[in-house]
């Protein structure tokens, strides 16, 4: 027996034997991608999040997304439990990274900066702090619907040959890699925080 194929039977071997299955997929099927618009062209759904009955029966609401990549033509994957967890605590300010990526943020410091002068110091950073919690909350939310907007319109165009729809795809794909990248950095920045 090869070696790959007794990998592979022994991998196989242990999904049965802990009576393992597939949760499925929510969005795109496939997590892999090479040589797109060519006559090569190879798609594969590579990853796969298993579990038991006992599990699923824990987590009746669990469901596994694709999670793009920036940097890779390989997708993640990414399992939510459906459930809800409530915090109580206050929410510490902090600058969030991926305002760095927005054309206006030296515009909203500086408009609300202006705007406090002639107050003392810490009146003016509890202003400046109270606007820019709203401003990021906004701009979180337009990174979010960029992501959706570009995700949909790529899956629209994602097997269409037309060069209009190519064109397009094209266009989703820039918009959806810039906003990708300002979800890196929010994580990342998150990942210090809990780390």
């Amino acid at each position: 027996m090869k070696y790959l194929e007794w990998r592979i039977n022994g991998f196989l071997e242990a999904v049965n034997f802990c009576r393992f299955f597939d949760l499925g997929y929510n969005g795109n099927r496939f997590t892999w991608e090479r040589c797109r618009n060519t006559q090569n062209w190879v798609l594969e759904r590579l990853n796969r999040a298993l579990a038991t009955r006992d599990w699923q029966n824990n987590f009746p609401n669990a469901k596994v997304f694709p999670v793009e990549s920036a940097s890779s033509d390989h997708a993640g994957i990414f399992l939510t439990l459906g459930v809800n967890v409530i915090c109580y605590a206050a929410k510490p300010f902090w600058f969030e990274n991926f305002w760095m990526k927005e054309i206006d943020i030296k515009q909203a410091v500086q408009t609300t900066w202006e705007h406090g002068k002639g107050q003392p110091i810490a009146e003016m950073i509890k202003s400046c702090v109270a606007y820019l919690l709203e401003w990021g909350k906004n701009k979180k939310q337009q990174f979010k619907a960029k992501l959706k907007q570009a995700k949909a319109q790529m899956t629209r165009y994602r097997n269409s040959s037309n060069p209009y729809h190519l064109q397009s795809f094209n266009s989703a794909k820039e918009a959806h890699l810039q906003a990708l990248e300002q979800q890196n950095i929010y994580w990342k920045q998150r990942a210090k925080q809990h780390g």
